[in-house]
């Protein structure tokens, strides 16, 4: 008798703990940021935003200085060096040498900076 009665506190035991565990996970998921910070009223697992969030794009202009591998570093008409990686996603226009003026632009993604294309401007 006694061995049963332990094995139904076991059993309800485990079953509070799964309750209390699943109301802690949607919590946590009703926490999480809004991706789409600028919508009003949201709607909640939405896969796409109802409209085009602003992406945040940086043009940088400079004269190759150096060609190590994948990176390109250069150096900006203000004299400051900038290193550049360029990945397999990256648009390159043209043959790119020591001594080019290039234009590449950056875009924001997930919070980094990634080189979308670079392509060689005449001066």
């Amino acid at each position: 008798m006694i061995l049963i009665s332990k094995i139904i506190v076991i059993i309800i035991s485990c079953s509070v703990l799964s309750l209390s565990l699943d109301n802690a996970i949607q919590a946590g998921d009703k926490m999480r940021p809004d991706p789409c910070p600028g919508s009003k009223g949201g709607q909640p697992n939405l896969l796409r935003c109802p409209e085009t969030l602003p992406a945040t794009e940086t043009t940088i202009n400079g004269e190759v200085l150096r060609l190590e591998g994948d990176t390109y570093l250069l150096q900006n008409p203000n004299g400051k060096e900038v290193r550049l990686q360029v990945d397999p996603k990256t648009q390159v226009t043209g043959v790119i040498n020591r001594g080019d003026f290039i234009e590449a632009k950056m875009e924001e993604v997930d919070g980094q900076q990634v080189l979308q294309s670079i392509r060689e401007i005449k001066k």
